[in-house]
């Protein structure tokens, strides 16, 4: 009797003891929800994602607008080059265009350039252009419709001119269309252009890549005697116009904005 007293009071003491250590270890759980020196997500910034700066009155010039003028090349429709003047101005407003070529209509394609040289030229400054409204004057013009994007690039430098309120090298004329990524685009009518802007007092003519020259051909008929027939065909020598000494004025090729 007394040793089945003893086994148990053995047993209920280990029992106990076996209870008070379980107490003092940490569960699975208890470590697996409480991680060590864990630091807090920073909230997703959107800003971080804004890289263009809203133009604010002190970034104007005084009475809160900018205006400049520069020359563009164009060529009639008889082939004659003339020269036009741009009037850019730019005040706040709510990011409208506005159009004043004298009563001459404008086509979808010279429209979309000039909207496209807004883009390209907020892009290049990081000045957004949202709230800012553009007038764009023309004189000097003589034709009953404007079409074309050859002006693309020239549109482009006078808003970029404007928005950061500097002034142009009026020695020195530019024509070239212009791409949404801001390189410079085809045109026609470089010699043309090239002369007027020589006759109207520039120093420098700046062209897009690759047409500063153009390819010709002579033409020149040889003829073979084949016994009692005589055969003759037109051959063709190549040869490179030269822009620059064509027109007396430096030429110079770009590629971007």
């Amino acid at each position: 009797m007394k040793k089945l007293v003893a086994i148990t009071i053995s047993l209920l003491a280990a029992l106990s003891l076996g209870i008070l250590i379980g107490l003092q270890l940490p569960t699975v759980q208890d470590t697996a929800i409480v991680p060590q020196n864990v630091t807090e997500k920073p909230v997703f910034d959107l800003t971080a994602f804004t890289s263009k700066k809203t133009v604010h009155k002190s970034a104007l010039s005084p009475f809160y607008e900018n205006t400049v003028r520069m020359k563009l090349p164009a060529v009639m429709i008889d082939g004659t080059g003339i020269m036009t003047t741009a009037l850019l101005k730019i005040t706040e407003g709510e990011g409208n265009i506005f159009f004043n070529f004298n009563n001459v209509l404008i086509s979808p394609d010279t429209e979309q350039s000039i909207r496209n040289a807004i883009n390209v030229a907020s892009d290049v400054t990081g000045v957004s252009t949202g709230n800012l409204d553009f007038y764009f004057t023309l004189s000097n013009i003589n034709a009953s419709m404007l079409e074309g994007s050859s002006a693309g690039a020239a549109f482009c430098i006078a808003v970029i001119s404007a928005l950061e309120n500097k002034s142009l090298n009026h020695d020195v004329i530019l024509t070239g269309s212009l791409n949404h990524d801001g390189t410079i685009g085809l045109v026609s009518g470089i010699k043309e252009k090239a002369i007027i802007a020589r006759k109207t007092g520039a120093k420098l003519f700046l062209v897009p890549y690759g047409l500063s020259k153009e390819l010709n051909f002579t033409e020149e008929e040889y003829c073979h005697k084949y016994g009692d027939f005589d055969f003759c065909q037109n051959e063709y020598t190549p040869y490179w116009v030269d822009y620059s000494k064509e027109a007396g004025i430096e030429i110079k090729e770009i590629k971007t904005i």
